[in-house]
């Protein structure tokens, strides 16, 4: 009797049991159905899995039948004999379910089970939609993709004649959308003209006695001409309006298919219509200026083919500047959407740290435009500051082995004993030079090749030395009649080369000017499939500093560790600032240092709260531009408030003006120092350890 009545408990107990545990599964996202792993029996489904299937039971049928159709058998793919080998394991895979038509990320695995047995227990999200999605950003970039190859086709027309460059300008357009007929017409003396036909099945472009085609008829020539375009039955007829007139119209035909063509393919059957159209403009320009040359023609034609050239290279510039722009945009734009979806932590950190990742090599990029832009306008300078020779080269390399680890390349140095530690002159700009070199070389060089520094002590005097660094790579090499392009602005040894390697193709310019800004040259001796060598040589400033000296403090790898060894608990920041989202920013990255922090939204305010209480704040970081009192005007007046305070109370100007006219304008407003936006945390409490040390208290 007894027996009976602990088995009673004890199926009252596992009946208690097993409805928590039902009740758990009911209440997750996901969904999830658990199956006897020798049968493949169903013993529960949670109700998000039978609302989405639109099961009313499932349990006790066999799971490859319910949620597969025309399934008598288990799945080929079933992880049931996976974890039978691996019970402990977790398999996670895409689905596509025959039965909803619907694609499911699953995570599969073993558990422990009401009666002390294993079940399996599957858990999928359907991420269909999430997929299509990647599919329609796939074909778009497909799409954006044959409108540049287009677009370069006719710009670097080369040798061909404009009519062999159109025939194959038509062609990764036709690709691309599937288009198998392109017609130009020119509307002129009343009608439209057919100026060129390309076919697909003749091969191409053919003459339009040829294949001569009936043009739009007057009722469309009027929806035309007042830029309105026509997309019916397989065919898109694209207007070209030039100056408010109409020009003529480009027609596109599908004849292997009955469709109406997509806005995507729309918008890029515009774009490719008025590149056609301009490229013929541009011909037809050129055609009357060449019948006008006189007894100049010779200097003219060198003229044009000059402003050609140049307008040809910015023009290859900006698009891959657009496109080294756009891509990081947009996967801060898409992991942040990711993000925002994402329920997990862990997947919310993905998405976080690729953010972070896009975010740096958009800057990088801007930074490149930027010196660049010095350049131009001649105002590219150098500073004059001892540093750490030896020091300064181990964080170059530690920094680029991260690249050639990922690509197991082998990366060496060989480094001159008889140069000395300490000399003077631009580190930041060096440094610069030398990574940008080695970040080519291994981007260059294929995986397990070889990238080499040597940096040779060419000539020492008693004001200076002269240094040369030379980068050995084991890469693709570069054909001696490219060379020289590599250090022209706007330009690059191959076309392709930023299309499949990434990259500004700005960062040799660069460093090229730097060099000579050092008293140095730059050049490469390579050939084609047999890696490049580049070398240059700088002059450095002596210094009288010997080796054992050591520096003042020590150098810290990330803002974080400077907390441990400066005593910032306590001290009093003002900080001036329109931005909210700047100002939460600089507030969250400085928790946790102690520092009492007083914003401001303009300039007028942070006066009027230095003036209440002079003596109150440590500290004041300024912006510039500012609504109402700018940050200039804002340190003047402080600087002329009466008291001993006035004069010692550090201000440190926030701009993203960083040349050296809008430092040389800070400091002249009474500023003591410049920090450059984006904010580098690094320096950002370098400069608080600087001014609030106790050789710089105001208090």
């Amino acid at each position: 009797m007894d027996n009976l009545k602990d088995l009673k408990r004890a199926l009252q107990k596992s009946n208690t049991m097993l409805e928590i545990m039902k009740n758990i599964l009911n209440q997750l996202d996901s969904m999830v159905y658990v199956s006897d792993p020798r049968t493949d029996v169903i013993l529960f489904v949670n109700d998000r899995m039978k609302q989405h299937f639109g099961l009313e039971g499932g349990i006790g049928e066999v799971c490859y039948e319910v949620f597969q159709e025309g399934l008598n058998e288990r799945c080929k793919f079933c992880p049931c004999s996976q974890l039978d080998i691996a019970p402990d394991a977790v398999i996670v895979w895409e689905e596509h379910s025959s039965l909803t038509n619907r694609i499911y990320q699953n995570t599969d695995r073993y558990i422990d089970w009401i009666g002390d047995r294993k079940v399996h227990i599957r858990s999928c999200f359907d991420i269909t939609d999430l997929r299509h999605t990647q599919d329609v950003l796939e074909y778009q970039e497909k799409l954006t993709e044959g409108l540049n190859k287009a677009a370069i086709t006719l710009l670097s027309q080369g040798e061909k004649t404009f009519e062999d460059a159109l025939d194959i300008g038509m062609f990764p357009i036709a690709d691309t959308v599937g288009i198998s007929r392109i017609v130009i017409y020119c509307y002129m003396k009343g009608d439209l003209q057919q100026l060129y036909c390309w076919d697909l099945e003749s091969g191409g472009l053919i003459p339009t006695s040829v294949l001569p085609q009936e043009p739009p008829n007057k009722d469309l020539i009027k929806i035309l001409s007042v830029g309105q375009s026509i997309n019916h039955q397989s065919i898109y007829m694209s207007p070209i309006l030039v100056q408010g007139g109409f020009w003529g119209v480009v027609t596109f035909q599908d004849r292997l298919n009955e469709r109406i063509f997509s806005e995507a393919e729309t918008e890029l059957l515009n774009s490719a219509a008025h590149l056609f159209a301009n490229a013929i403009m541009q011909y037809k320009m050129e055609q009357d200026l060449a019948k006008e040359r006189d007894l100049h023609d010779k200097q003219i034609r060198a003229a044009l083919d000059q402003a050609t050239s140049a307008s040809k290279a910015k023009g290859d510039f900006l698009s891959n500047m657009s496109h080294e722009m756009r891509t990081p945009l947009n996967a801060i734009i898409g992991m942040t959407a990711i993000g925002k979806k994402e329920e997990n932590i862990d997947g919310k950190n993905r998405a976080l740290i690729k953010i972070g990742d896009a975010s740096t090599h958009l800057l990088g990029v801007i930074n490149d435009i930027l010196d660049m832009a010095k350049i131009e306008a001649n105002k590219m300078e150098l500073s004059d500051i001892e540093y750490d020779f030896k020091k300064m080269l181990d964080k170059v390399l530690t920094f680029i082995r991260f690249r050639s680890d990922e690509k197991k390349q082998s990366l060496t140095q060989s480094i001159d004993e008889s140069i000395p530690r300490f000399l003077i002159g631009d580190e930041q700009r060096l440094a610069q030079v030398i990574t940008n070199i080695l970040a080519n070389a291994v981007k260059f060089t294929p995986e397990g090749g070889e990238v080499h520094l040597e940096v040779i002590l060419v000539e020492e005097t008693v004001e200076s030395h002269t240094l040369r660094i030379e980068v050995t790579d084991s890469g693709i090499g570069i054909a001696p009649e490219k060379q020289e392009k590599l250090f022209q602005a706007f330009e690059q040894a191959e076309s392709g080369i930023s299309r499949e390697f990434g990259g500004t193709g700005l960062g040799l310019v660069i460093s090229r000017r730097i060099v000579e800004h050092m008293g140095g040259r730059i050049w490469i001796e390579s050939k084609l499939g047999h890696g490049a060598k580049f070398i240059f040589t700088i002059q450095a400033k002596r210094s009288e500093r010997s080796e054992d000296d050591t520096e003042d403090g020590t150098e810290s790898d990330n803002f974080d560790s400077m907390a441990d060894d400066t005593d910032l608990h306590g001290k009093k920041l003002l900080v001036a600032e329109d931005i909210e989202i700047n100002r939460e920013i600089l507030l969250s990255l400085l928790d946790g240092f102690g520092l009492i922090i007083d914003c401001a939204e303009n300039g007028k305010d942070a006066l009027q709260m230095v003036e209440a209480d002079p003596s109150k704040y440590d500290i004041v970081f300024m912006d510039i531009q500012m609504p109402g009192m700018d940050g200039l005007e804002a340190t003047r007046r402080i600087r002329a408030l009466p008291g001993h305070n006035r004069e010692k109370l550090p201000i440190i100007a926030m701009t993203a003006n960083v040349f050296k006219s809008d430092i040389e304008e800070c400091l002249a407003a009474g500023m003591d120092d410049h920090l450059g936006k984006p904010l580098d945390m690094d320096k950002v409490i370098e400069k608080l350890r600087m001014y609030l040390s106790s050789a710089a208290k105001i208090k």
